[in-house]
């Protein structure tokens, strides 16, 4: 369904929608002069997923609510700026004469994170997406689709498709939209089947390309306070934050290690993702599947490709990771992710996995663990001891090759709803109390504690199992 309006300006009043905007993704072209979406009612408009044209969309991403008035919700997708001269001109001829085009199947390996798709629909348009994000059966992209005298058709920033063709949603790259229901055979790109492309039509056709996908090498350290931006971060040696610098990561960016390659934080590395589709990764220079491709890549990562983070020293020493995803590292006899030496920082909504050693080590220092996933990693998910403090919630221990959790000479704090299976022992093995008087073995709803060999408890000393105070 189209729809072409000349008004000035769209609004929604009471139950009326004017234009019909849809709902959710949207199915509708609006071109020529609309140049502001105003919300005057109480019912959101959803004008996410329609195509309004790309000078169009620029000026009203900028007018959206600004009526006095407009109170309402509006759900807005404006178009995006061109990323770089190359996605600034398609040239169709690098389809038209390629000898293979991808008719069937697209799979996961052809198209890894970063990587630029063109393509020919199968109304006969041209364009190219990048694949910003996978998550699983899962894609964001970016795309474009142009008209024969190489004007823009569609584009837009974020289109989010998931699921298999049981229960998820079929493309259209002339639209730009994704849904279930997508009338007609010539309409449909492509679906999604356990993260490959399979193409809907046998007239799609489409060429992976990687040359244009760079990356950003860093050697040294900071020199002051650092921002690492959406793109891929390649560190072949040890990169030093130093006391007193603080090194910031964006939401998307992707940070690949060689052999060598390590962080040493005696300042601040802060690690903050969007959410589970929009992470942050630390993983191996081997892996295409994040990021852009590395030169020299195996494809084939492997723990211990990498070496660690590490947070130590007399300085800062601070680490926070929120969102974030950690692979292939650990060639250390600590772990890929370490804090030493009264380090403090936290690692929430995180997974670490396929460490060569320890997922997470903490020696002396004071961490907090939240809502994080601890899987095939060699030894431990967590190893903590001496004189260190580590409060784990919420958090998961598949699959690791020794323990879920080691603690020894370490105070002990509360873990909640903590969930193993798959580990040599699953749950927190407790080889020796921390210094202070009073110790707590207290887990509910959580995998058990398991006392190793003998734990001694101190004259003047106590040890709660269970309770939630002295005495209980």
């Amino acid at each position: 369904s189209s729809f072409y309006n000349n008004m000035a300006d769209a609004y929604v009043t009471g139950n009326t929608y004017v234009p019909n905007f849809g709902s959710g993704t949207g199915k509708n072209i609006f071109r020529n002069s609309i140049s502001a979406i105003d919300n005057f009612g109480t019912h959101p408009i959803y004008a996410k997923g329609n195509d309004f044209g790309t000078n169009d969309s620029a000026s009203i991403s900028q007018s959206v609510g600004n009526n006095v008035g407009s109170t309402g919700e509006v759900y807005f997708d404006p178009w995006f700026e061109k990323e770089d001269n190359y996605w600034q001109s398609l040239d169709k001829t690098a389809i038209e004469n390629a000898g293979v085009y991808h008719q069937l199947m697209l799979s996961e390996e052809d198209t890894p994170e970063g990587a630029i798709v063109l393509y020919q629909t199968t109304e006969g348009r041209y364009g190219k997406f990048k694949i910003l994000n996978r998550i699983g059966s899962s894609l964001r992209i970016w795309w474009e689709t142009f008209n024969d005298d190489g004007t823009t058709y569609s584009a837009g920033t974020d289109l989010y498709i998931t699921g298999t063709y049981g229960d998820g949603n079929l493309t259209d790259l002339d639209r730009g939209i994704t849904d279930y229901f997508i009338d007609g055979p010539g309409d449909k790109e492509f679906y999604l089947d356990e993260g490959d492309f399979i193409s809907a039509s046998s007239s799609w056709k489409s060429l992976v390309v990687y040359s244009y996908c760079s990356y950003t090498t860093h050697t040294g350290g900071t020199s002051g306070n650092e921002t690492w931006g959406v793109g891929t971060h390649y560190i072949a040696g040890n990169f030093t934050i130093y006391g007193g610098d603080t090194l910031t990561i964006e939401p998307g960016a992707t940070v690949k290690f060689g052999s060598s390659g390590r962080i040493t934080v005696y300042g601040t590395l802060q690690a903050q993702g969007y959410n589970d589709i929009v992470p942050i990764w630390f993983t191996s220079a081997n892996d295409d599947l994040h990021g852009c491709i590395i030169d020299g890549s195996t494809g084939n990562p492997q723990p211990g490709d990498w070496q660690y983070i590490s947070h130590s020293g007399n300085y800062d020493k601070t680490g926070k990771y929120r969102f974030c995803r950690f692979a292939y590292g650990g060639t250390s006899s600590s772990g890929m992710l370490s804090y030493s030496g009264g380090a403090a920082g936290y690692v929430k909504q995180c997974i670490v996995e396929q460490s060569s050693s320890n997922g997470l080590y903490v020696y002396q220092s004071d961490i907090t663990v939240d809502s994080s996933t601890f899987q095939d990693n060699s030894n431990h998910g967590i190893s903590y001891n001496y004189y260190s403090t580590v409060r784990v919630d919420n958090s998961g221990f598949y699959n690791n090759g020794n323990y879920a959790i080691i603690t020894g000479s370490s105070d002990i704090e509360p873990m909640e709803n903590n969930q193993a299976s798959g580990n040599n022992l699953n749950g927190v093995v407790v080889v020796a109390l921390g210094p202070s008087g009073y110790q707590r073995l207290v887990n509910p709803n959580s995998m058990p504690f398991i006392v190793y060999g003998s734990l001694y408890v101190g004259s003047g000393k106590s040890l709660n199992i269970g309770g939630v105070g002295p005495g209980t």
